[in-house]
């Protein structure tokens, strides 16, 4: 099996440059950057899914890196996933900067929030909420998966992406 191959290879590596590791929270991205040692790297694309589709959805696979790095980045949909993947891989892997579209969580003006209409059924009624906060005059939701928020941001009027800073 590839992936316990890798995870036996790869106990106490770190990435170079060492990246910084978002915690949770809604800038915390769901993107995984993963060094895999030269024999070990998924040649296909295939491969690389098979790797990582087991800790969740896969919005991306990016290769572009890996002939010249061995590093492979994945970011999942759910931020558990990529969570799971980052258990798995321990110090070989480390979170990698979030793409502007993969934004888990939105923010709503409060005076907007006030004035939906009365058959809005909530946030909840678009995915499972990681987190409620206030930011300023905003109102911010956080949800474990980006697709939901960004069906929120498609279809509640006045809501927009909050993604990281």
């Amino acid at each position: 099996r590839v992936s316990a191959q890798f995870a036996r290879a790869s106990y106490g590596r770190r990435l170079p440059g060492g990246m910084a590791s978002a915690g949770s929270g809604a800038a915390a991205s769901s993107t995984v950057c993963v060094a895999f040692p030269p024999e070990l790297y998924p040649e296909q694309l295939s491969s690389a899914t098979a790797i990582f589709a087991r800790f969740g959805d896969i919005a991306r696979i990016d290769t572009t890196l890996g002939s010249t790095t061995g590093r492979l980045l994945v970011t999942f949909f759910d931020i558990r996933a990529a969570d799971q993947a980052l258990a798995e891989f321990q110090d070989s892997a480390e979170r990698f900067p979030a793409n502007a579209t993969d934004f888990r969580a939105v923010s709503i003006a409060a005076s907007t929030f006030s004035e939906l209409p009365p058959n809005f059924g909530g946030f909840q009624t678009f995915g499972e909420i990681a987190n409620v906060s206030i930011s300023g005059e905003d109102m911010v939701v956080e949800f474990h998966d980006m697709r939901a928020a960004q069906q929120v941001a498609m279809s509640v009027p006045g809501c927009r992406g909050a993604g990281p800073p």
